[in-house]
C-alpha cells in the first residue's frame, strides 16, 4: 500500500510540474504576443507559414514548429516541448490533422484540454474547396498544400479564423487574401498558357499528386515509397515498363520523395527512362510556384526530346532546378506587375 502510494504521489507531483511548465509558458507566449501587438499562430511547415504572412499580414506572429532541415514524418516532440512550442498561439494551423507525428500530438493535447487555441487543418480546408485525392484505396495528405487549389483553400480558412480571432482587422484581412488569390489565379493563367495538360506521366511521389493535377497531367502510375524504406525492384520496373511501352514520355520526381527512392533515379538512367526532378523543398516558402515551375520544366523537357537528365550526384541533379526556380520567381513577378498596370 505504501509503494502505491509513492507512486500515485509521483504521478501527482510530475502532472503537476508539467502544468505548471505549461502555465509558465503560456504566461510568457501571451506577453511575448501583447508585447508585439501582434497575434501568434503556429504553423506546421514553412509552406503554411507563408500563407499565413499572406492572409495576416503586419497583425500575425508565425511560429514553426518544424526545425530546419527536420523529416516532419519523424520529428516528434515531448508532450512538454509541444506545449512550450505553442505556447501563447491563438492559432494553430497544420496539414493532418494526423499527416506527421507532431500533428498526431497536438490533436492529442487538444482533446485533453491542454492546447485551448483553435486547429486548423485539412477538415477545415475541406470546406474551403480542398478535395483530396485518393491513391492506393486512401486519401492523399501529403502536397496539397504544393497545390494552387490547396493553397486556396488554407488562405481561405486561415482569413476566416483570423476574421473572427480579430474582427476589427477583418477588412484587412479579406483585402490580403484578394490579392494572394489573384496571385494564385495568375500562376493558374501561366501554367495555362505553357500547354502541357493532358501530357501522360508516372510519379515517383504521391506528394506530386497534386502538382500534377493543377497542371492537367494525366498520371498513368504513382510509385508510393515507404517512409524509410527503398521502392522494391517490381514496383522500379513497373515505372520503367510504362515508358518502355510508351504509354508515358517524362516520369517526375520530387526531392522530397528521393529519400526512400534515391536509387530510382540510377535505375531510370540506366534504362533510359527520361524524367524530371521537381525541387519541391525549394519552394517551400513559396509553394505557389511549385505547379508553375514543374509545368515550364515539362515544357522544356518535352521540347528538347525529354532527354534522360544524367547527373553524377544528387546534389547535381538538384542544382539545375534550384537555379532554375529563381528565374521563374522572376517571370511570376514581372507579369504581375505587368497586369496590375494593365488593371491600374
Amino acid at each position: 500500500m505504501r509503494l502505491i502510494h509513492r507512486m500515485g504521489s509521483h504521478r501527482a507531483y510530475g502532472a503537476m510540474l508539467l502544468f505548471l511548465a505549461l502555465l509558465f509558458a503560456t504566461l510568457i507566449g501571451h506577453l511575448s504576443a501583447q508585447e508585439s501587438g501582434k497575434t501568434l499562430v503556429v504553423v506546421a511547415g514553412e509552406a503554411l507559414a507563408r500563407v499565413v504572412k499572406e492572409v495576416g499580414g503586419e497583425y500575425v506572429e508565425v511560429r514553426n514548429i518544424l526545425p530546419p532541415g527536420v523529416d516532419p514524418h519523424s520529428y516528434e516532440p515531448s508532450a512538454q516541448e509541444l506545449l512550450s512550442l505553442v505556447s501563447g498561439a491563438s492559432l494553430i494551423v497544420v496539414t493532418g490533422p494526423n499527416h506527421y507525428p507532431v500533428e498526431e500530438k497536438i490533436e492529442q493535447l487538444s482533446e485533453e484540454g491542454l492546447i485551448r487555441a483553435r486547429v486548423l487543418d485539412y477538415k477545415d480546408y475541406q470546406r474551403e474547396g480542398l478535395r483530396l485525392l485518393e491513391i492506393d484505396g486512401g486519401l492523399n495528405p501529403h502536397g496539397y498544400f504544393y497545390s494552387l487549389s490547396g493553397l486556396r483553400a488554407i488562405a481561405k480558412a486561415c482569413a476566416g479564423e483570423l476574421s473572427r480571432l480579430m474582427p476589427d482587422k477583418s477588412e484587412y484581412f479579406e483585402r490580403r487574401l484578394s490579392a494572394y488569390l489573384e496571385r494564385l489565379a495568375l500562376a493558374s493563367e501561366i501554367i495555362k498558357q505553357m500547354n502541357v495538360a493532358g501530357v501522360r506521366v508516372a510519379l515517383v511521389d504521391p506528394v506530386l499528386q497534386y502538382v500534377a493535377q493543377d497542371i492537367g497531367l494525366e498520371v498513368e502510375g504513382v510509385l508510393i515509397p515507404v517512409h524509410g524504406v527503398e521502392p522494391s525492384p517490381e514496383e522500379v520496373a513497373r515505372i520503367v515498363r510504362l515508358a518502355r511501352e510508351g504509354k508515358i514520355p517524362l516520369v517526375l520526381l520530387s526531392d522530397i520523395g528521393l529519400g526512400e527512392a534515391s536509387a530510382i533515379m540510377s535505375s531510370l538512367e540506366e534504362n533510359d527512362v527520361p524524367y524530371a526532378l521537381i525541387p519541391l523543398l525549394d519552394f517551400s516558402d513559396k509553394p505557389e510556384l511549385a505547379p508553375v515551375y514543374a509545368a515550364s520544366i515539362i515544357k522544356d523537357r518535352l521540347r528538347s526530346g525529354a532527354g534522360v537528365r544524367s547527373a553524377s550526384s544528387l546534389s547535381e541533379a538538384l542544382l539545375a532546378p534550384s537555379l532554375a526556380a529563381n528565374g521563374v520567381l522572376v517571370l511570376i513577378t514581372l507579369l504581375l506587375i505587368m497586369k496590375v498596370r494593365r488593371h491600374g
